[in-house]
């Protein structure tokens, strides 16, 4: 299976997992699970809600596996529980948490001088700010496609919307960005952690 594509060899270890094939069961979950805990913890505040969240989603995929129609790639279907997980997580909360900063923060790649990379850093900071603020819609695809580097047609899929809604929605979130990365810093805004 090495030299398999790797939308063939996940499919390939779904049918071997509904199977009874714990070893392609297990081989799937270590491809995705470091995909679906990262999503989680863009979303969540805790590495223990992302665990959590994370352990769900493969509970649901294990149960849903045998309807796997392989209308989209694994990738992508699992991507779709997770999201589906996190919904519901969130619709089972009693009181809605904010999502903080800290969930959205990417570290600074090293840069030679330490002024570029406090320049840097704080650019970055500014920009996931800025992304935390928008609505909850243009935030899940702005997330799924740069940061979880899905393609349009997959996060689409991930949300169940329309391919052109998405891609309406990202352009809108996209010069949203641009102009508020243009002006200023807002003071008001900077929240330091």
């Amino acid at each position: 299976m090495a030299d398999m594509d790797p939308n063939q060899r996940d499919r390939e270890w779904c049918r071997q997992a509904v199977q009874g094939d714990k070893s392609a069961a297990e081989s799937l979950l270590e491809a995705h699970y470091a995909r679906v805990f990262a999503y989680h913890r863009r979303q969540v505040t805790s590495d223990a809600d992302a665990a959590d969240l994370t352990q769900d989603t493969f509970q649901r995929v294990w149960k849903s596996l045998p309807k796997y129609g392989e209308s989209s790639s694994v990738g992508t279907w699992i991507h779709r529980i997770a999201y589906c997980t996190w919904i519901d997580w969130l619709r089972g909360r009693t009181a809605m948490e904010p999502i903080g900063e800290s969930g959205w923060q990417v570290q600074p790649c090293p840069l030679p001088s330490p002024l570029e990379a406090a320049a840097e850093a704080e650019e970055q900071q500014r920009l996931w700010n800025e992304v935390a603020r928008l609505p909850e819609e243009e935030r899940q695809i702005i997330h799924l496609h740069f940061g979880q580097q899905l393609t349009q047609t997959q996060a689409a899929d991930v949300l169940s919307m329309p391919l052109s809604t998405l891609k309406v929605r990202l352009n809108s979130a996209l010069q949203r960005l641009r102009r508020r990365m243009s002006s200023p810093p807002n003071p008001s805004l900077n929240h330091s952690f």
